[in-house]
């Protein structure tokens, strides 16, 4: 069962520039209150390496990434136990709910888990999705997940470039 004191905060504004989706907090982020927080995740540096965000962020500043018009959610709110469900009716709705709330330019789904969990097939390929796979208006994009899990994927140059094309798009 998840425990409430684990829940991450949504950190929304309206007509955000860009939404990004994870699946759920990992351990340390679910102790910390933080996104992000384990050090081995690359995602603050790769935010800054693209140029998402104009300053480096970490976890405990994590708050400012609305300074960059820049949101974060989770599909799920809690660490999940392997034993609960993946995904169900009320988590799709929060989550389109969230996006009519603060209209983002660009949904971004960090990893192929969240997408294939929130539309309930299997992930497409990396970057822009079609007109047809969106929530409400939104454009999406599939960009890989920067936990240290896949680590030795981010030290290949493609992966860091898939991030650079999200930065690209919101730039045209």
């Amino acid at each position: 069962m998840a425990d409430s004191a684990f829940i991450l905060p949504d950190f929304l504004a309206p007509h955000l520039r860009l939404l990004i989706c994870g699946y759920n907090p990992g351990p340390t982020s679910a102790r910390q209150g933080r996104y992000y927080a384990n050090r081995g995740n690359l995602f603050w540096r790769i935010l800054h390496e693209t140029g998402l965000t104009a300053s480096a962020l970490n976890a405990q500043r994590d708050r400012e990434i609305l300074q960059h018009g820049i949101g974060l959610t989770d599909l799920h709110k809690y660490s999940i136990h392997p034993a609960e469900p993946e995904m169900n009716a009320s988590i799709r709705r929060r989550l389109q709910a969230l996006v009519r709330r603060c209209r983002p330019r660009l949904l971004a789904f960090a990893g192929k888990k969240p997408f294939s969990a929130y539309f309930g097939q299997p992930a497409p390929d990396w970057g822009m999705q079609p007109d047809n796979i969106r929530i409400g208006a939104t454009p999406i994009f599939l960009a890989p997940s920067t936990s240290p899990r896949n680590r030795a994927r981010f030290e290949q140059q493609q992966y860091r470039s898939i991030w650079r094309d999200l930065r690209r798009i919101l730039d045209e």
